[in-house]
């Protein structure tokens, strides 16, 4: 575990994983109580059965179409990153029709398909073969403490003011790119 921390890649990408899990989780927590609250409950059904389907049959051919394009894992990443930023805060607006719930649905599912896999390629990129292992139970860490985080911060800004909650969150989405791509460039030009 010492040798993964002293690499700062693999540091940022912990921080990195906090900071998604940070974000996803929301799906599990505030999606659904901002959905009940605009007594939307039976578009959230429909949302993770979408969701679901959507990833299974989309996902090859996006990351192969992402892959053609050049883009590195990190790239992918941030932009998966962008985009469930843009599918939380449309969520702002979720009263105002389906098309609103349509954004949702297809920016925050592209983003979980761009961002999921590339963490877990990235983390195998960084890691040598005697400590792969290491570095996936790291990644695990960073879920409990960004899923954690994710699910107390987001209960309190739900109770504090919905509109706020998906703002900050998109906000948090924006700011975390652009750093984790400033990041990136900088650690891979090997100025840090």
């Amino acid at each position: 575990m010492i040798e993964a921390f002293i690499n700062i890649k693999m540091l940022l990408l912990f921080i990195c994983s906090i900071l998604f899990w940070f974000l996803y989780t929301q799906v599990t927590i505030t999606v659904p109580l901002t959905f009940e609250t605009y007594n939307m409950v039976k578009l959230l059904s429909l949302f993770f059965m979408l969701n679901a389907a959507l990833a299974i049959i989309i996902q090859v051919p996006i990351l192969n179409y992402t892959n053609k394009l050049n883009l590195s894992p990190e790239n992918q990443f941030v932009l998966g990153i962008l985009l469930i930023g843009l599918g939380l805060v449309s969520l702002v607006f979720l009263p105002y029709g389906l098309g609103i719930f349509i954004l949702f649905l297809v920016t925050f599912t592209l983003g979980e398909i761009l961002s999921s896999p590339n963490l877990d390629a990235i983390a195998s990129l960084l890691a040598n073969k005697d400590n792969q292992g290491t570095y996936f139970g790291i990644l695990g860490a960073g879920w409990a403490i960004g899923g954690t985080l994710g699910n107390i911060i987001g209960g309190f800004l739900f109770d504090y003011n919905i509109t706020i909650m998906w703002v900050i969150f998109s906000l948090v989405s924006l700011v975390f790119a652009f750093i984790i791509k400033t990041l990136f460039t900088v650690i891979n030009k090997g100025d840090m």
